[in-house]
């Protein structure tokens, strides 16, 4: 029988957000921060994506070197993902099944849903969560706190951007 209940928030996210609960966990296990290098077994569509997600998340502050196989999993079902809705939209959502008569002749059976919606479905669900996991969608990132996290270039100090279009003025 698995863990009951939501799974626990990292203390760190915990502290970010005040809440009491961030000083129970004090010998929470703390990964060493950083990009992990790119596993040798991705096939090469797989690697360049790795690559792009890896320079986000480290940009982020949330990468660690512990987290190379659950990328590369996130990698590899988002590249089977896209594979299967190019193959759909090549071929179509349907197959024809066609019986061949004694005299040769071909005859439509049935329709069948082909077997790509469900690795296409299959694939999503498997990348939402790990997107969830990794802060790679809005309301995941809403939730995060990271320390290590570099401030975008051109945004002020103090963290509020100037508003340029208030009252009209464009410049």
């Amino acid at each position: 029988m698995g863990s009951r209940g939501p799974k626990p928030k990292p203390t760190n996210v915990l502290k970010g957000r005040g809440s009491w609960r961030g000083n129970i966990n004090k010998n929470e296990p703390s990964p060493q921060m950083g990009a992990p290098p790119v596993p040798i077994y991705l096939r090469n569509k797989a690697k360049t994506l790795y690559k792009k997600v890896v320079k986000q998340l480290d940009h982020m502050g949330v990468m660690s070197l512990i987290d190379v196989n659950a990328l590369a999993r996130y990698c590899t079902s988002q590249i089977r993902w896209r594979e299967a809705e190019e193959y759909l939209a090549k071929n179509g959502d349907v197959v024809e099944i066609f019986k061949i008569d004694k005299d040769g002749n071909s005859h439509l059976v049935s329709l069948q849903p082909s077997a790509y919606l469900k690795i296409a479905k299959d694939m999503a669900e498997q990348c939402l969560r790990l997107e969830h996991e990794f802060g790679l969608t809005p309301s995941a990132r809403a939730r995060l706190t990271a320390p290590g996290a570099k401030k975008p270039e051109g945004q002020p100090k103090n963290g509020k951007k100037k508003n340029l279009l208030r009252l009209g003025k464009t410049s």
